[in-house]
């Protein structure tokens, strides 16, 4: 009962559904979404700095293998490959569209940056092939979000690392956007932005061990008055890393 609890709670609008909207949104979307992108992923590079270098450091120079999920236009992706252009990135995404204006970014090695489309219910990759996998702004559609997590487990390879951030329904800003689109016509199932609590016993229950956890509010307003759009980082590993969980953080911050 309590896992088809979750399912209902969490069930989304239909894959190719959004899929459509993003194909439509992607010629526009990174000069309508900029304040958004240029924040949330400033937040996510703050958090995630020390564990990038920490990679970085334990491969020596060599080769971290990277899975950037839901990356559509490949803002994080990008971020992350100018800070490491020696690591091999691939972007994949749902949306074509998104991708194909991923690939007019400047990437500096278009060598080690692959493109790839597809679901995340289903990451066409060989067990253990990636060092880091990273999502951003993503989790919320995801249509099993459970499955999710597993298919990203098992292309982590042992040893690897999973960043997740995403909206976070613990803050007001996010439980008034919710009210706002259903008033629009959406469901409640298709905007309920899930809570911190929520994604970190998925993430569990899924088999990894949070190295963070934290939610924290961005400068970035739904209305031009009203509270800060609020946003959660986690951090985890494949718990076979952890004899226990180790928390960095895990905390709210306004």
């Amino acid at each position: 009962m309590v896992a088809l609890a979750f399912k209902r709670r969490f069930l989304k609008r239909p894959i190719q559904k959004i899929e459509n909207e993003y194909d439509q949104a992607a010629s526009t979307y990174d000069e309508k979404w900029s304040s958004y992108t240029k924040r949330s992923i400033g937040g996510a590079l703050e958090r995630n700095q020390c564990f990038f270098q920490e990679i970085d450091s334990s491969i020596n120079g060599g080769k971290c293998n990277v899975l950037d999920v839901g990356s559509g236009t490949g803002a994080f992706a990008f971020a992350i490959h100018e800070q490491f252009p020696h690591w091999n990135m691939t972007c994949f995404d749902l949306s074509e569209e998104m991708l194909n204006q991923a690939q007019t970014k400047n990437w500096s090695s278009r060598d080690n940056v692959h493109f790839v489309k597809g679901s995340t219910n289903n990451l066409p990759f060989p067990d253990n092939s990636f060092d880091l996998v990273t999502t951003i702004s993503s989790f919320h559609f995801w249509d099993d979000p459970g499955v999710c997590l597993s298919e990203i487990r098992r292309v982590l390879r042992p040893n690897g690392t999973f960043m997740l951030t995403d909206w976070c329904g613990d803050f007001l800003s996010c439980k008034m956007c919710s009210v706002v689109l259903r008033a629009r016509g959406y469901s409640r199932e298709s905007w309920d932005i899930p809570s911190q609590n929520y994604v970190g016993t998925l993430l569990q229950k899924a088999g990894f061990g949070m190295k963070l956890q934290e939610s924290y509010s961005i400068k970035l307003r739904m209305f031009r008055i009203g509270p800060r759009w609020g946003m959660m980082s986690f951090v985890a590993t494949p718990r076979n890393m952890h004899s226990s969980d180790s928390l960095h953080q895990s905390k709210m911050r306004k």
